[in-house]
């Protein structure tokens, strides 16, 4: 908790997560808070169905509602962590720029496997690509 680069925000998040005090209907009816554990967001888009119970691993894995936003994270960590193997690394290239694939819409997206990237960086060869 000491690393100065993590937001508070983020630290009370990290916190709440380890202890079980996630913000979410599951707790809110727990603490007497609200009548409901239901997700509202999946509630909402599936008003016919009963409603999943939101909670800390349906908020972070499950929930349909959330699905576009986590998968902007889960991409942004991704990229985030190209962004400083690419700043750490010593080989010089032609361009002298790290090209990675990127979303280009919703429609179209496509993501680079790993055995792809590390053929692009020069680290395995074609041959060596097998399933």
């Amino acid at each position: 908790m000491k690393e100065k680069r993590v937001s508070f925000r983020g630290k009370c998040r990290l916190l709440q997560s380890i202890s079980f005090q996630f913000p979410c209907a599951t707790n809110f009816k727990k603490w007497g808070w609200q009548e409901s554990k239901e997700c509202r967001p999946c509630k909402s888009l599936y008003p016919k169905q009963s409603a999943f119970s939101e909670d800390l691993g349906h908020i972070q894995g499950y929930c349909k509602a959330l699905q576009r936003p986590r998968i902007a994270v889960h991409h942004d960590t991704w990229r985030d962590l190209i962004r400083h193997i690419g700043k750490q690394s010593l080989e010089e290239h032609e361009d002298g720029f790290w090209i990675w694939t990127t979303s280009v819409s919703a429609v179209k997206h496509e993501e680079c496997e790993m055995r792809e990237i590390l053929t692009h960086m020069g680290l395995m060869t074609n041959t060596q690509l097998g399933r």
